[in-house]
């Protein structure tokens, strides 16, 4: 899966307001995901889980569930989501990718 992608993804599903899911701990399931739906190799995959400490917590959580392709927990946590939060992780992921690769 590419970052266009999964950025597209997470642009499709946004919700209309905030509450906090989870940390730093959604940070070892975003390498996961990554693992398990992208093509990219682990160094890249940790890059993205290292610098997803920058999104807030359900920032995290999102795309966490986005990667690991749990398409209830992706609803739940979108419905609590505002657009300027869906917006920032789409292009986290959009942004991320190249500067992992060191592009």
């Amino acid at each position: 899966m590419s970052c266009k992608m999964i950025a597209a993804g997470l642009v499709m599903a946004f919700g209309l307001s905030a509450t906090a899911w989870a940390g730093a701990t959604e940070q070892g399931g975003i390498k996961d995901g990554c693992l398990k739906s992208t093509n990219w190799p682990e160094s890249a995959c940790q890059c993205m889980a290292d610098k997803a400490g920058a999104l807030d917590d359900t920032q995290q959580a999102f795309l966490a569930a986005t990667l690991n392709g749990d398409a209830d927990q992706v609803t739940a946590i979108r419905a609590t989501m505002s657009v300027q939060q869906m917006t920032e992780a789409a292009m986290f992921v959009t942004n991320t990718g190249p500067s992992c690769f060191g592009g």
